[in-house]
């Protein structure tokens, strides 16, 4: 709506679009494996001893398949947040302003953490970042406790593997 109203023509839109497709990055930190379980993303044997050892799984929304894929398991929650920003780090597009989404089911505490920490790290201000809750679809296959991260990216292929 933004470029239409900066008046770009249908194939500039079109063309951005597509820009977007390429350089969006999606980044999810679970909190509660036992979604995962019933949703048949882990095992009952991996749901259970991952609650245990409090591991928490830290995924991307891979670009060819569409499909989210584990990427890390990381003891405790703020241990997950912390590498969201990492994977940050490594791909934001630092020499552009930007707009950066942080989406959370019903766990606004570690959404704020994570901006805050996003703030502090990029100098990002208050404005350049929207905190919200996702909807009912990816809250009934992640649960409460999960938190997306979205910002503009180099690009959104992932040389990490789920091995990890």
């Amino acid at each position: 709506v933004k470029k239409r109203d900066e008046g770009a023509s249908f194939e500039e839109i079109t063309e951005y679009i597509d820009y977007l497709i390429e350089h969006i990055c999606h980044y999810v930190a679970v909190n509660d494996l036992m979604f995962l379980m019933r949703g048949g993303r882990v095992s009952k044997t991996q749901a259970i001893a991952g609650t245990l050892l409090q591991l928490k799984p830290c995924l991307y929304l891979n670009r060819d398949s569409g499909k989210l894929v584990v990427y890390k398991k990381i003891p405790g929650r703020k241990r997950s947040l912390i590498e969201m920003i990492n994977r940050m780090e490594d791909k934001i597009l630092k020499d552009i302003p930007q707009t950066i989404f942080i989406n959370h089911g019903d766990c606004l505490e570690d959404a704020m953490f994570l901006k805050e920490q996003i703030m502090a790290k990029f100098g990002y201000k208050n404005s350049d970042i929207y905190v919200d809750f996702f909807g009912p679809v990816v809250g009934c296959h992640t649960g409460p406790g999960t938190i997306v991260l979205f910002f503009l990216g180099k690009d959104r292929i992932e040389s990490i593997t789920s091995n990890d």
